[in-house]
C-alpha cells in the first residue's frame, strides 16, 4: 500500500511495504517447518484508492443496548477490472463493516447466516462470555439468525471479527469473512491520537490471496494443511492500493488478516514511526521504531508523520 501526501510528486511517495520474512524465520515463528510458500506477484499498472470499510451504524436501541445486524452472505467481487470472482462478506460482497464499541456499553448483535453452510462470528481479542465467543460450538446453521448480547469490558483496542467454524474457518476467512472491531474509551491517551475515521485514523487489513491468471481467487489450488498462502497482497481487499493522506499525522491500524503469511511492515524510505498499540490495546507510552512484525491475526497501531 502506498501512502502519500496529496501535494507530493509520485517520486516522493512513501510506501508502506508488507515484506515477507525469509522462510526459515517464518517457519520458526509459525511452527510450520517445511511449509511451501507461494511467492508474491509484483503488480504493475496504476494504483487504486484504498477501500476503507464503512462504520456499521446501530439500527436501534433495545433495553439500553445498541443493536447491530451482521449478515454473512455470498457475493461477487471485482478485484481486477472486468473480472468478477465469488467471495463472502458481512453486509456486502467482501470483508465487513467496521464495528465501533465504547468501553462500558452494552451491545446486542444479530448474526444472520445467509451462507449455504454453517458459520460463527468470533470477536477476536474481545473479553466476552464463552457463550457468545463464536467458537465452533456456537455454530449458526445456514439460513438461521443468532442474537448475541454482551457488555464491553476493556479499554481502547484494535480487534477484529471472523468465523471460527469447525473445519472451514480458514476457507471462510480466506474468501472474505472478516472485519475490524474498534474499542474506544475516554482515556487521555486515546484523546491524544488521530481519530477521524478514514481520514487520519485508517484501518488496514493486509491479506495474501491466490489469484489465477484470469484474475479470480482460487482457494483450492492454494490450500495447504500446513498453511495457505496467496500470490497477491490485498489491503482492505484492494490490490496495489494507495491512500492519499490530507493530514500531517496518520494513525494506521494494521491487521495481518492472512491465513499463514507473516509480514514485516516498514516505510519505503526507511524512516521511523511511533508504535502506539498492540494486540492488547494501547501501550502505556508510544515508542519509536522502524518496523513492525505481525503474524496471522496480530494487530498493531502506528502513527506516521508525513513532515
Amino acid at each position: 500500500m502506498k501512502l502519500k501526501k496529496a501535494s507530493l510528486a509520485r517520486a516522493a511517495v512513501m510506501i508502506l511495504m508488507a515484506a515477507m520474512l525469509p522462510l526459515g524465520a517464518l517457519a520458526g515463528m509459525m511452527g510450520m517447518r517445511g511449509s511451501p510458500e507461494i511467492p508474491i506477484v509484483e503488480l504493475t499498472g496504476p494504483t487504486r484508492p484504498l477501500f476503507v470499510p464503512p462504520v456499521l451504524e446501530a439500527d436501534g436501541q433495545e433495553g439500553g443496548a445498541r443493536h447491530f445486524t451482521l449478515t454473512a452472505g455470498q457475493g461477487e467481487t471485482e478485484f481486477f477490472p472486468g473480472v468478477k470472482t465469488e467471495t463472502l462478506g458481512y453486509n456486502g460482497n467482501y470483508l465487513g463493516p467496521t464495528l465501533r464499541f465504547r468501553e462500558g456499553e452494552e451491545v446486542r448483535v444479530t448474526i444472520q447466516n445467509r451462507l449455504t453452510w454453517e458459520t460463527t462470528v468470533h470477536w477476536h481479542g474481545m473479553k466476552v462470555p464463552w457463550e457468545v465467543d463464536g467458537h465452533p460450538h456456537n455454530a449458526i446453521a445456514a439460513g438461521e439468525d443468532r442474537e448475541m448480547t454482551f457488555t464491553v469490558r476493556q479499554e481502547a483496542a484494535t480487534l477484529w471479527y471472523h468465523p471460527h467454524t469447525l473445519h472451514v474457518t480458514g476457507k471462510q476467512v480466506y474468501r472474505g469473512l472478516a472485519g475490524f472491531l474498534l474499542i474506544e474509551d475516554g482515556s487521555e491517551l486515546s484523546a491524544s491520537l488521530p481519530k477521524e475515521y478514514g481520514v487520519d485514523d485508517v484501518p488496514v487489513a493486509v491479506q495474501d490471496r491466490f489469484f489465477t491468471r484470469d484474475g479470480r481467487t482460487d482457494y483450492q489450488n492454494a490450500y495447504n494443511p500446513q498453511g495457505t498462502y496467496g500470490n497477491v497482497i490485498l489491503a482492505n481487499g484492494t490490490p496495489n492500493a494507495e491512500f492519499t493522506a490530507t493530514t500531517r499525522l496518520v494513525r494506521l491500524r494494521l491487521l495481518n488478516g492472512s491465513n499463514a503469511r507473516t509480514y514485516d511492515f516498514t516505510l519505503g524510505d526507511g524512516r521511523s514511526f511511533l508504535q502506539v498499540g498492540t494486540d492488547g490495546g494501547l501501550l502505556d507510552a508510544p515508542f519509536e521504531t522502524d518496523s513492525v512484525t505481525l503474524t496471522p491475526g496480530e494487530r498493531a497501531e502506528i502513527v506516521v508523520s508525513l513532515d
